[in-house]
């Protein structure tokens, strides 16, 4: 089988990395974000399970808070495993991250509830996610820098894209999973144990794929014995890409809402909730991987660009058609639609933001850059949708606050420079913007 090339000082001491290999990293990765996104689905039970209250809406907030609160972790484990990364590698750093994630999950799906030990079992699964969001936190910066360093020069978008790809490969696993048991099980069996079974498949999911990531030799090369050769970066740059990467991170969390949409605001059956998340899923799967190769194409910021320009003019307008209509079937048409626009831009920004970025601090910076964004924008997102539309009795809160998002997203996007060269020189070790 045929493998692409490790950047290397010499160019005769490549070492060869298999397709099988890359496929190990990127489902790997998806199984470690299914785990991390299966909590968001199922928020309305576990709320009732771990966070009860007077009243759902009460429940289903905390839920969401505790889901937003793994996002507080996210910028520590990027740190941590981003340095480690950068300094012993990328696959021992990878290998860390999916042993956490195995651990909390199994632990979470055996947890006692808050009927039976209590306040307790609201603490501990707090402190699961937490640990979930450290893993989730050092997860991107290397398993992103290892996509990308492994690529063809002329095919590193396509790569890259592999990341976003296999997180949305997780949302559609999660999705699948969701819709399966909602389907076989009535709402009180699912909200008494039928979550538990997704975090059980969670697990399993890791344990399966777990052989794939250790069989990624650690002796590839640390990218921080690689060329000399650094992109400096200026903090405008670290300014201009975190509001791109908080307008993606917002854009993705309100189309992941939408499960939790369904039922709560349109009042659609626990059954059809899931789909709309199954069809974001299989939407961004297939648009963010042909995103990769259009930016390899003709550039990052073409790409990013025509795309959030047309959500931001006919995202509010569409939704607003959805919520006369009040069905399933014009939720997952926006979702389609949406998904689209999203995953495209993203994808082309993220593939930018990666390039732009010093070989030798690229899984820190990377990292730490997407975690903190996350954290701070990506990991409110449900919270603040669900706490607008109850004080305000406003159903089109999700697009507007997506609109937002994206109206900042775009002014940033026209700032930035270009990192994608048609004919890179030979031996180059990344774009160089801002020196």
């Amino acid at each position: 089988m045929q493998g692409v090339n490790v950047i290397s000082n010499d160019v005769s001491s490549m070492q060869p990395i298999s397709r099988w290999r890359i496929a190990g990293v990127i489902t790997a990765n998806a199984a470690v974000f299914y785990d991390f996104l299966i909590f968001a689905l199922f928020a309305p039970q576990i709320g009732k399970a771990f966070f009860p209250a007077e009243s759902a809406t009460s429940s289903l907030l905390s839920a969401l808070a505790a889901f937003g609160a793994a996002f507080a972790m996210r910028p520590i484990g990027a740190f941590v495993i981003g340095r480690f990364a950068d300094r012993r590698g990328r696959v021992r750093a990878m290998q860390l991250n999916f042993q956490l994630m195995i651990f909390s999950m199994f632990a979470f799906a055996a947890l006692p509830t808050h009927a039976d030990v209590g306040v307790a079992a609201s603490v501990i699964a707090v402190l699961l996610r937490l640990i979930q969001g450290f893993a989730i936190g050092g997860e991107l910066g290397p398993s992103t820098a290892f996509l990308f360093e492994t690529a063809p020069r002329q095919r590193r978008g396509f790569y890259t894209a592999f990341q976003l790809a296999s997180q949305n490969a997780a949302i559609v696993v999660a999705g699948l999973v969701g819709l399966l048991l909602a389907s076989v099980m009535s709402a009180a069996v699912l909200a008494q144990y039928g979550w538990r079974l997704a975090f059980v498949v969670g697990g399993l999911l890791l344990a399966i794929v777990y052989p794939l990531r250790r069989s990624l030799d650690t002796n590839i090369p640390s990218q921080a014995n690689l060329s000399p050769q650094q992109t400096v970066t200026k903090p405008r740059f670290f300014i201009l890409a975190s509001v791109i990467l908080a307008q993606s991170s917002i854009s993705i969390y309100v189309l992941l809402y939408m499960a939790t949409y369904a039922t709560v605001t349109l009042q659609l059956p626990a059954q059809q909730s899931f789909i709309p998340t199954l069809a974001v899923g299989l939407t961004c799967l297939i648009s963010c991987t042909l995103s990769g190769l259009l930016s390899d194409h003709v550039g990052r910021k073409p790409v990013m660009l025509a795309f959030t320009s047309i959500l931001l003019v006919t995202a509010l307008p569409t939704f607003q058609l959805v919520i006369e209509l009040g069905t399933i079937s014009a939720l997952i048409i926006w979702c389609v639609f949406a998904a689209t626009c999203v995953s495209a831009a993203s994808t082309a920004a993220f593939v930018l933001i990666t390039e732009s970025l010093p070989v030798r601090r690229r899984s820190l910076q990377l990292g730490l850059l997407y975690a903190t964004v996350a954290s701070l924008l990506g990991g409110t997102t449900q919270f603040a949708i669900a706490w607008l539309i109850a004080i305000t009795g406003q159903p089109a809160v999700p697009a507007i606050y997506m609109t937002g998002a994206l109206l900042l997203g775009l002014g940033a996007m026209l700032l930035l420079p270009e990192s994608w060269l048609r004919e890179p020189p030979t031996g180059a070790q990344g774009a160089e913007s801002f020196d």
